[in-house]
């Protein structure tokens, strides 16, 4: 789960990025060719993330998500 929504973040900022580079450089299909330069790199740090976060997750499982919810109930 935590590898698919790193990969949607990524993807969303492809998503946005390529076309605002296309539109700042004036050539959308240069833009989205000299951005592939920098996807293995992304993919690499995007099983990382997840990989060291679900290493946290185990390691402290009352810390992450609800766990305000948790520490406010009697």
């Amino acid at each position: 789960m935590l590898l698919l929504a790193n990969a949607a973040g990524l993807a969303a900022d492809y998503l946005i990025g390529i076309p605002f580079l296309g539109v700042y450089t004036g050539d959308l299909s240069a833009a989205a060719v000299q951005s592939l330069v920098f996807l293995p790199g992304d993919a690499v740090k995007v099983v990382a993330a997840s990989l060291v976060a679900s290493v946290v997750h185990r390691a402290l499982p009352g810390r992450l998500v609800g766990s305000a919810m948790r520490e406010a109930e009697p």
